[in-house]
C-alpha cells in the first residue's frame, strides 16, 4: 500500500512538472537559452552604406546583422519576419499599418534568394534601401503586396516590428525599428 502512495505521489509531481514546464518553458528558454540577436549593421558608428542598385544607381543600402549566441546549437532555417507596421500620423502619434500576413526579409546578398539559412556565425538581412530616384525608403522584403505601406517617404516615419524566427526558435518579442527620412539625399 505504502508503494503505490508513493508511485501516486512521484506520478502527480511529475504531472505538475511537465505541466509547468508547458506554462514557463518559453520564458526560461528566452531568458536563459536566447538564441539570435538582430542588430542595424553599422560601420564607423554609422549606418547604412552607399551602394549600387538597379542598373548601378546609387542608393543607401541598410542591413541587419543577425547573431546566434550559441553557435553550438544552430538557429535552422532561421528567417527575419517582419510582423507589423505602425505608421507615424500627425506629430508623433504611430497606428498600426494593415498587413494581412508576416513578410520575410532577404539576406544578403539578396540575388541568392535564401528562404531560410542555418545561423552559426554572424550572417547580413538587408534590411532596405533608399533611392534617390524614387525619395523613398524602401525595406527589402520578399514580394511586397500591392498596398504593402512599409515605405518611408518625405518626412514620414514608419516602425518595422521584426521577429527571427527558425525551425528550433522563435524570438520571444519582435524587435522595434524606427525608420524617419527628411528627403534628403547625401552621398558624403
Amino acid at each position: 500500500m505504502a508503494l503505490r502512495t508513493i508511485a501516486e505521489l512521484l506520478t502527480g509531481i511529475g504531472t505538475l512538472a511537465l505541466a509547468g514546464t508547458a506554462v514557463v518553458g518559453g520564458w526560461f528558454r528566452w531568458r536563459f537559452f536566447e538564441r539570435t540577436t538582430l542588430t542595424l549593421l553599422e560601420r564607423d558608428g554609422v549606418p547604412g552604406e552607399l551602394g549600387l542598385y538597379d542598373q548601378g544607381h546609387p542608393s543607401m543600402l541598410y542591413h541587419f546583422k543577425v547573431t546566434n549566441q550559441h553557435p553550438t546549437r544552430p538557429a535552422k532555417k532561421c528567417r527575419v519576419m517582419l510582423v507589423a507596421l505602425e505608421k507615424r500620423y500627425g506629430e508623433n502619434e504611430f497606428q498600426p499599418a494593415p498587413m494581412a500576413v508576416p513578410r520575410q526579409f532577404m539576406w544578403a546578398p539578396s540575388e541568392d534568394e535564401l528562404r531560410g539559412v542555418t545561423v552559426t556565425t554572424p550572417n547580413m538581412v538587408d534590411f532596405g534601401r533608399v533611392d534617390p530616384h524614387r525619395n523613398a525608403f524602401d525595406p527589402s522584403i520578399r514580394k511586397p503586396p500591392r498596398n504593402f505601406q512599409g515605405s518611408v517617404g518625405k518626412d514620414e516615419a514608419v516602425r518595422f516590428h521584426i521577429r527571427v524566427e527558425a525551425e528550433n526558435f522563435v524570438s520571444p518579442q519582435p524587435n522595434v525599428f524606427q525608420v524617419s527620412w527628411d528627403g534628403t539625399w547625401d552621398e558624403d
